[in-house]
């Protein structure tokens, strides 16, 4: 999945899902693009609108046409819509110390990887909501999200 394209209020996405057993795995994932994504399931491209959180277009490129998406199956533009507040630094994860440092316990920090490389360092912000009482598996769920303090250097 990657940012395609955003303008304004709207948000252009690009999805290709590959089992594991077939994912690439001598070539990096750019590649394999370039090279239209041997052994995908699944690749389409979307457009959600961020104020209302509805996906507006829905394209497939492996049926090769226009769909409807299910409300119930709209995940990310859901989720997109959400409201996010920070979450206390009391309910935040933490970290043992290391042994003889003398330092406290520090804040849990996610896994930073941009083109399957892991980024060492990076400070997160931890934000928190509520899926809504909607009848799905998420339904009622507290849904935690990592964004990257300096959104300049990252993707956020």
């Amino acid at each position: 999945m990657h940012i395609y394209d955003k303008q304004g209020q709207y948000l252009i996405v690009e999805e290709i899902a590959v089992p594991e057993s077939r994912s690439p795995k001598m070539i990096s994932w750019k590649e394999w693009v370039q090279e239209s994504a041997p052994g995908n399931t699944s690749w389409v491209m979307y457009e959600i609108d961020l104020q209302t959180g509805k996906m507006l277009r829905y394209y497939s490129f492996t049926k090769n046409g226009w769909f409807e998406i299910a409300e119930a199956d709209n995940f990310l533009s859901k989720l997109l819509a959400l409201n996010f507040s920070p979450m206390p630094e009391n309910l935040r994860k933490k970290i043992p110390p290391r042994p003889f440092s003398g330092e406290g316990r520090q804040f849990w920090q996610p896994p930073m990887i941009v083109d399957g490389q892991l980024i060492r360092g990076v400070q997160f912000d931890a934000w928190r909501t509520k899926w809504p009482k909607d009848g799905s598996d998420l339904s009622g769920k507290v849904i935690d999200v990592y964004l990257p303090q300096d959104n300049q250097a990252y993707p956020s």
